[in-house]
């Protein structure tokens, strides 16, 4: 029998995710993309770290996608649906 493999990597990808939506949603909050938006990277630069995280335990996080169990599932789709609305509202990382 395999080992349960967590969430752990799943959860850090998409928390890299939602830093990347964030700030995009920032940029895009007045409908245009110009020099103005360029202070608004800098928190994405403070999250560096976090992105980086996220993407190297991606091969990780695809695996853990195949035993998830209904919990876990409960709990990435409410994160991914509150990256999605702070996306739309353009509300800061």
């Amino acid at each position: 029998m395999d080992e349960k493999k967590g969430i752990k990597e799943l959860k850090e990808f998409l928390n890299a995710m939602e830093v990347l939506a964030r700030t995009a949603g920032m940029v895009m909050k007045d409908g245009k993309i110009d020099l103005a938006d360029l202070a608004l990277l800098v928190p994405l630069f403070t999250q560096m770290g976090a992105l980086m995280e996220g993407f190297k335990g991606l091969d990780k996080a695809l695996g853990e996608m195949k035993d998830l169990e209904e919990s876990e599932v409960v709990e990435i789709v409410k994160e991914g649906f509150e990256a999605f609305r702070a996306f739309k509202e353009g509300k800061s990382i």
